[in-house]
């Protein structure tokens, strides 16, 4: 007697994450949602950070791509490239995830405060002091969002970042809303608190 072989169909891979791999999450309009959103606006799909002349692209790596599905990508490995980082395909294991943040900025022109769209960990530190070393990209944008404010003037000031087990982020939106995450473990990944 022997056993059959079962197939599993491709898209069944997806949707039950492989364990140990780095995963992804993006932080976006007050939510944290699995994988981040790719565009293909381009002659290669990219997630892209930061809005207008000001934005970077992160590409998929050319030699080994991170998979998509449904224009997301659910796990990556960030790979050093000439001007930044492209997204691979994970080959090995990682405790960590990378995670991109939206955060958006707006100006009131009733001559109220500006609000700025900002992030930080939520352990005293600003991405540009001890979180630093978590940030791959930063990205802001448009150009003259600093010279032109007024309410067709939306910015964005984003990140593609890496976080390990136990780190809490805080983003606050351009309508002041906060959305706190931790990273709880491998098992339950980013979690919005």
């Amino acid at each position: 007697m022997g056993t059959t072989p079962t197939t599993i169909p491709a898209q069944a891979v997806w949707i039950l994450p492989k364990e140990g791999v780095m995963k992804v999450y993006e932080i976006r309009e007050e939510r944290v949602h699995r994988g981040a959103q790719v565009y293909s606006r381009s002659p290669q799909e990219a997630l892209i950070l930061g809005g207008g002349s000001n934005n970077k692209k992160v590409p998929l790596f050319r030699k080994n791509p991170a998979e998509i599905l449904h224009n997301r990508i659910l796990e990556a490995h960030p790979v050093s490239i000439h001007d930044g980082y492209a997204l691979a395909k994970p080959n090995q294991e990682s405790d960590k995830i990378l995670v991109v943040v939206s955060a958006r900025a707006y100006y009131c022109l009733e001559g109220r405060d500006r609000r700025t769209g900002i992030w930080n960990f939520d352990c005293g530190t600003l991405p540009w002091c001890e979180g630093r070393d978590k940030v791959l990209m930063a990205a802001t944008g448009p150009e003259d969002w600093f010279i032109k404010q007024d309410r067709q003037n939306v910015g964005w000031h984003d990140a593609l970042m890496t976080m390990s087990v136990g780190d809490i982020i805080r983003v606050s939106d351009e309508n002041g809303t906060e959305t706190r995450a931790e990273y709880r473990s491998v098992e339950a990944g980013l979690v919005q608190i």
